[in-house]
């Protein structure tokens, strides 16, 4: 910068003294004018003006006395002045003395020093005072004496304002890592106490004066409060009652939408209700992030400025997300862990999961049924059980798919060992390949110690692998290598074992279409897929139900303590009427209440009031079901199978059908 301003003064006077001389003589002018030399010198002094005027620094020159002799169009923007004004004013003129005292201190050094100087310094704005990084440096003549100061002078506001932001993330980035770390193998019984210590420094990083974390009830009519801190004088937030307190904020958190309130100015009208509730507990800004868990949006991370307003930068909201993923998953992790450990408990005193007794035909315990279709499950489970092959379980929920594959390894060969159940819907993701693996010490942050997984404690026995249409797509292969070779990896260990493990899985799940849709392996489908075993569904047996209303009120009355005598036929009769879409939960649920509710000693069982299907309960099933049929059969002018026959109308197969027909006598009618 020294040396293009010493060339643009010496080009300066060199063209004065041209100029001069040209005014003198005329012709030489215009000559002068035209020749290289002249054209080649202009063209170095616009460019160097261009760059001078056009600079986004702010770049001076003053003479000794402080005097501005040329400034560019920067300078004048900051104090706001034509470049004609400021020309033969000294910094005194046009900044603050406190501004002025500095830009003359650092003047002063450069000619007594004759030296250049760099330095930061701040200067007032509108939106108040900036930052610079200055260079101050001496211009000298031709007898090498200092005869004026230039400078150049960068605004660094903005890079500094970044720094500072930049700084702020990084330190909660580590704020972040640090907290995680605290929750790595957490002990069930202090994670309480460390999530709302997590609130609380939340609160302390953040500096607002609350922080909450709130769960959706189970009808996800209100968000109660599972954790919270505020700040001294500050009450903790209360339970939420969606459709009075915040109907418009509570449906944009079920849907995952993140509500960010830096004034309940901001609310629209129809938020009314919301910005009432947010006015009686004292809420000026608030940020509400839904925090998802197994696919849906149970949690929602909450803070509070009570005291003013404030705005909440975005950068901020993908951090406080990963805040709430950690307490949520150490609060889901808590209650598979319970789950472990009670599971282990059992295993370790050799008692299999499901332990209440039921006396039931067949010699198959707590199987309850004496219809063709439970006799046909019943007959498939004595084919399969000595084998060593793949069994999948299909049906719907509550079938009881979990008690025919307790009964399929209870007759095997393995009978007398621990049947190992693992629910792949119950466990986070994270927790499964552990679970299933087993991990070494040091695999990873946590892990102060060895563990086996199901896999090597069933080494030997049975292994039920219930919801296996959960299972990660990442784990799928290493299902599949277990399944085809025996063998699998600890996590944290390269060395593979070998087991030899009888896998029984089951699911409600559709997994062709899960396959279809990416969702589940096709080879792993196809090697589970050797036998499978579909569990009708209650509707599909009515006649067991009586069978199943008996053994089930004698179970729990006894657990309950209560005695009944009868059972009216007509609520027996209504509950074979009845659809069942949650099987045989369903009615065990159903029989439950009404073993609570009903006086004695006649049970009354009450069955929801809208019935998947309506029936003349005046008739018997059979000529219901004969009638239905026959209809069907007319209608398809007696078509049974192919496209459009009665049997696909009906949902059967042909040879279901045709049994049908010859068991209820229909017959197609003489033309």
């Amino acid at each position: 910068k020294d040396r293009r301003f010493r060339e643009l003064e010496t080009l300066r006077k060199r063209n004065a003294e041209l100029e001069k001389f040209a005014d003198e003589h005329q012709d030489v002018k215009e000559a002068l004018k035209e020749s290289e030399p002249y054209k080649q010198a202009r063209k170095i002094f616009d460019l160097l003006q261009g760059v001078f005027d056009h600079s986004p620094s702010v770049i001076y020159v003053k003479n000794l006395e402080g005097q501005n002799l040329m400034v560019n169009s920067a300078f004048a923007a900051v104090v706001k002045l034509d470049l004609k004004e400021i020309v033969g004013k000294t910094d005194y003129e046009l900044f603050p003395k406190e501004v002025a005292d500095t830009y003359q201190e650092a003047d002063l050094q450069v000619i007594d020093t004759g030296k250049p100087m760099k330095f930061e310094d701040t200067c007032p704005h509108e939106d108040g005072m900036h930052s610079y990084i200055s260079l101050r440096f001496p211009l000298y003549n031709s007898n090498g004496e200092i005869y004026a100061i230039s400078g150049i002078s960068t605004d660094i506001n903005e890079l500094k304002e970044a720094k500072n932001t930049l700084q702020k993330q990084v330190q909660f980035e580590h704020f972040i890592s640090k907290l995680s770390g605290k929750f790595m193998n957490l002990p069930a019984e202090a994670v309480n106490e460390q999530i709302e210590n997590g609130l609380k420094l939340v609160v302390e990083a953040l500096e607002v004066d609350r922080s909450s974390l709130f769960k959706f009830s189970a009808d996800r009519t209100e968000l109660i409060v599972t954790h919270s801190y505020a700040e001294k004088g500050f009450k903790p937030t209360p339970r939420i009652q969606i459709e009075k307190n915040i109907p418009w904020l509570a449906l944009k958190l079920k849907r995952g939408e993140k509500n960010q309130i830096s004034s309940l100015n901001d609310l629209p009208q129809e938020a009314a209700l919301d910005r009432k509730f947010m006015e009686q507990i004292h809420i000026k800004s608030t940020l509400m992030i839904p925090i998802s868990f197994e696919g849906s949006f149970h949690y929602v991370l909450t803070l509070g400025s009570l005291k003013h307003e404030r705005s909440w930068p975005a950068e901020l909201i993908p951090s406080l997300q990963v805040i709430g993923e950690i307490f949520v998953n150490a609060l889901e992790r808590r209650k598979a862990d319970k789950k472990i450990k009670h599971l282990v408990q059992q295993l370790e005193s050799e008692n299999i999961y499901l332990q209440e007794e039921i006396k039931v035909t067949h010699g198959f315990d707590e199987i309850i049924g004496e219809s063709n279709e439970m006799k046909y499950i019943l007959h498939q489970v004595e084919q399969i059980a000595p084998t060593t092959t793949p069994v999948l379980i299909l049906g719907e929920t509550g079938t009881g798919k979990d008690l025919i594959a307790q009964a399929i390894h209870k007759i095997s060969e393995r009978g007398k060992r621990l049947l190992v159940k693992v629910n792949c819907s119950a466990l986070p993701a994270t927790l499964i390949e552990s679970e299933l693996f087993g991990y070494e010490k040091g695999a990873f942050t946590g892990a102060n110690k060895q563990q086996i997984g199901r896999f090597e404690f069933a080494d030997g026995t049975t292994i039920f692998l219930d919801e296996i249409g959960d299972l990660p797509l990442e784990l799928q292969p290493k299902l599949l290598r277990v399944l085809e070779q025996g063998e699998f990896e600890r996590l944290g260990n390269p060395r593979s074992f070998k087991v030899d493990v009888r896998v029984i899985a089951a699911t409600n799940r559709d997994l062709e279409k899960e396959v279809q849709d990416g969702r589940f392996r096709l080879d792993l489908f196809y090697r589970l897929n050797v036998f499978p075993l579909t569990i009708p569904p209650l509707r599909e047996h009515r006649d067991d139900i009586p069978l199943l209303v008996n053994a089930l009120t004698q179970k729990i009355s006894k657990r309950l303590r209560k005695q009944f005598n009868t059972i009216p036929r007509r609520m027996i009769r209504n509950m074979q009427n009845y659809n069942w879409p949650g099987n045989v939960r369903e009615l065990e649920n159903l029989i439950e209440r009404a073993v609570i509710t009903s006086p004695g000693p006649e049970l009354h069982i009450s069955l929801p009031e809208q019935p998947l299907q309506e029936i003349d309960q005046s008739k018997t099933l059979k000529i219901i079901e004969r009638k239905h049929i026959t209809t069907i059969l007319e209608k398809c002018n007696w078509k049974i199978k192919g496209t459009n026959g009665a049997a696909e109308i009906l949902g059967l197969k042909p040879s279901t059908l045709r049994d049908k027909m010859k068991k209820f006598g229909i017959t197609r009618p003489l033309d």
